[in-house]
This record gives structure tokens, sequence and C-alpha cells, in this order.
């Protein structure tokens, strides 16, 4: 199959490498997900098992050409913003784990071992392609409207790091989920290390006021949140 979907964007364009790594992505996701359905109807732990890993496998494959610029071939600054072929393709992934981790999540019989921290794997799974993504459609977005420094452009990443660590954490209040609440505290601890010790060295005195004000808004607004509801939180866990 994955042989198939090469050779289809061959011949239709020669230089569609990123395009059949897009593909390829998506089918491995719902070939994952077909085996992991029929080994939970069916009862048979090596289909769900071979629909986890391969679904892994997709993830992994996805984050590394993301991090590494395997479609920056393909995804330029005229291609519309979520509604190019990477976004679609990212958001059919993130379906497929969000399913599947609502299904683990349901009572079951004769679960292995191995898939025990399924539903949180999925989740992290999710989160951690949702957050490059958006980094790379930031990107998009930034380079259609902005000439930015490549410096400047750092520092904007960092504000949405932040936007995105308080949706997390918006996130973990509401759900009242520990871990979500626990990786927006991270991602805030490892975005401020970076605008302090990277970013801010390289942008005038205009953005560098803008920057510390708007995150220092974004920060006064979480711990506001956190003060506010962490009575009922600690309650309940």
């Amino acid at each position: 199959m994955n042989a198939e979907v090469f050779a289809f964007f061959g011949q239709v364009e020669l230089n569609a490498f990123p395009e059949s790594l897009i593909f390829t992505d998506i089918l491995w996701a719902v070939f994952a997900l077909v085996l992991v359905r029929q080994g939970l109807r069916n009862g048979v732990s090596a289909l769900r098992t071979a629909g986890l890993l391969l679904l892994v496998a997709a993830f992994v494959k996805a984050i590394l050409a993301d991090l590494f610029d395997g479609y920056g071939l393909f995804l330029s600054g005229g291609d519309p913003l979520l509604f190019n072929l990477k976004f679609l393709g990212a958001a059919a992934m993130l379906v497929v784990a969000a399913h599947l981790a609502s299904l683990y999540a349901e009572p079951g019989e004769g679960r292995t071992y191995f898939e025990r921290p399924a539903v949180p794997c999925l989740w992290i799974l999710f989160l951690v392609l949702l957050f490059v993504e958006l980094n790379l459609q930031s990107r998009l977005l930034l380079q259609g409207i902005w000439d930015l420094e490549r410096q400047r452009f750092a520092l904007v990443l960092s504000l949405l790091w932040f936007l995105y660590g308080f949706g997390l954490l918006l996130a973990g209040i509401v759900k009242e989920s520990l871990p979500l609440r626990f990786s927006a505290l991270t991602l805030f601890g490892v975005t401020l290390l970076k605008v302090f010790f990277v970013d801010l060295n390289f942008i005038g005195k205009a953005y560098r006021t803008a920057a510390l004000l708007a995150i220092g808004s974004l920060l006064l607004i979480g711990a506001y949140l956190y003060r506010r509801y962490r009575q009922r939180i600690s309650e309940r866990e």
C-alpha cells in the first residue's frame, strides 16, 4: 500500500515526495485504527498491539518530518492556513489518536500489560503532534503576513508556545487533569528559559517590552486561575 502511494504520486508529479509522506501518514493511522477496532471487537490482543505500534510509528514519522522540515518543499507562504494538505493529514491522525484513546478509556477485559498505559500515551502523542503542527502552521501564517527576521520570528513563536501552554492549563483545570496542568507548567518553564536566555538578546527594546508584557499577562492569568480553582481541584484529586 505504501509503494502504491509513492508510485501514484510519482506518476502525477515528479517532486511529489512530501505529498507521499503525508498520505502514508494518513494510511498508517487509518490502518492502525482498523487493527485496534478489530482487535477490540474480536478480543485479539495481537491486532490491538500491532495497531498501537503502527500508530506510534506514524506519529513519530510525522513529528520527525516536521522537526527536520521534511515537508518544507510542500508548504509555502501561499498555502492557506489550516486548509493545506499537511494540516489536514495531521488532523486525521489526531482524530484517530483521540478516538482510540476514548475507546481504551472504556472498561474492557483482556487488556495486556502493554495496553495499560495506552490512554496517556495516546494523549501524549496527540499533544506533541498538535504542538509541532501548530508551530509549522504558525510559520506558514507569519511568512504570508510579515517579513520577520529569524530571531523576531523565534520570539513570536515563544509567545505562541505560551498560548498553547495556557490552553493546556485551561483544559487541565476544566478536565481536572493533573498531566495536562503539569504539561502546561513544563512548557511555561521551557519557554521562559528560551525567552530570557535566547530571544531577548536579539531583539530591540520595543519588541522586548511588548513580549514581556504579553508573557507576564498570560502568567498572571494562569496564576489567578490556578489559585481560584486550586481547592476544588485538590479535593477531587
